[in-house]
């Protein structure tokens, strides 16, 4: 079974209560987690904490304008798409 997570696929350290595990598998057994980030936790967490290690790499590293709720969770729902995209 594969498993992914939006800390190792960031290459940074991400707070846990920003992720949440996700199975996928569809009809057939589950061949892949995914601790994906929650974009409503995340944006909240990076505006609140512009200095944090997330913060930076969304704005330095992604382009995203981390004063943009929006923009942070669009980001997030990309990011997370990214990884279910590497199931085999």
């Amino acid at each position: 079974m594969q498993h992914f997570d939006a800390s190792e696929y960031l290459e940074i350290d991400i707070p846990a209560h920003l992720m949440d595990e996700q199975e996928y598998g569809g009809y057939g057994p589950i061949v892949a987690r995914i601790n994906e980030l929650r974009p409503e936790e995340t944006a909240d967490y990076i505006i609140a904490d512009p200095t944090s290690e997330i913060a930076q790499h969304f704005a330095d590293d992604i382009g995203v304008d981390i004063t943009d709720r929006a923009d942070i969770m669009a980001a997030c729902d990309i990011i997370n798409t990214r990884m279910a995209d590497r199931i085999d």
